[in-house]
């Protein structure tokens, strides 16, 4: 029964920063029934007296629409959805079925392959399923299994040579900082060398790939 409380505190509390730098704990019968949207249509807050929480819409809403938030902050609703879902899943146990979710991630683009090429409009985006491609949103044409994996490797590839290329230019940034610093005009240039080839290595592989 224990465990059993602590799980439903965990997945229907939210945790609100205060001005002290302190994180206070909610925990309120209304809103913790108010589900999550990856495109929401409203958003939750402090209320106008202490201790008290508001919902307030962000859009029109229609007549019997449901209510819903973001449980996420706007890093995560700005991510792919296997990234949202798996923040979701990891903190609130829960897969999001939600109609942005449901929906091709237009967050994960790639190039039609189509002859003659329809780019720069030509685009196909990953299928909810996370193992396929929608129909180009210009030519309508659908790429194979194949050309699917073959993308979505190349997306992977870029995904770490952009990750690695950003620890790069943060290492040279900090080099680049302790350069000025020391007035080292040799040490410098060196990272400044450094770090504009990491990005340069983003563009390149950016460039060749369908991602």
């Amino acid at each position: 029964e224990l465990w059993r409380l602590l799980r439903i505190v965990e997945v229907n509390t939210f945790e609100t920063p205060t001005a002290d730098g302190r994180r206070l704990v909610e925990l309120l019968l209304t809103t913790s029934r108010v589900n999550h949207s990856c495109s929401p249509n409203a958003l939750r807050g402090p209320g106008a007296e202490a201790g008290t929480v508001e919902v307030r819409a962000i859009r029109p809403l229609a007549a019997g629409e449901e209510i819903s938030i973001s449980y996420v902050d706007e890093e995560v609703l700005m991510s792919p959805m296997p990234a949202r879902r798996e923040r979701l899943f990891g903190r609130w146990q829960f897969q999001c079925q939600c109609k942005r979710c449901a929906t091709p991630d237009r967050l994960r683009a790639f190039r039609c392959s189509s002859d003659p090429a329809c780019n720069p409009r030509g685009m196909v985006l990953a299928a909810p399923d996370m193992t396929s491609l929608a129909p180009c949103r210009c030519c309508g044409k659908s790429l194979t299994f194949e050309e699917a994996k073959v993308a979505f490797g190349e997306e992977q590839e870029l995904i770490e040579t952009v990750s690695g290329a950003i620890r790069e230019a943060q290492i040279a940034a900090g080099s680049v900082s302790m350069a000025l610093e020391q007035r080292d005009g040799k040490a410098f240039g060196e990272a400044s060398e450094a770090a504009i080839k990491a990005l340069a290595r983003c563009g390149t592989v950016a460039g060749s790939h369908r991602a």
